[in-house]
């Protein structure tokens, strides 16, 4: 990522967003695994960022 970044940075303004396919449930409220309605399957890791 930071050799992506860095060639990003040299070409001018651009926008990275990187999300994640889906959390998982490791034992919140009795639940484990992915399928469920519940916060922690639908809680999923989220960065971006922004050059200008």
């Amino acid at each position: 990522m930071g050799r992506l970044l860095d060639g990003l940075t040299s070409r001018g303004q651009w926008l990275v967003i990187m999300c994640a396919e889906h959390g998982d449930a490791y034992g919140d409220d009795g639940y484990h695994g992915r399928g469920i309605a519940h916060p922690a399957v639908f809680n999923v890791p989220f960065a971006s960022w922004v050059h200008r």
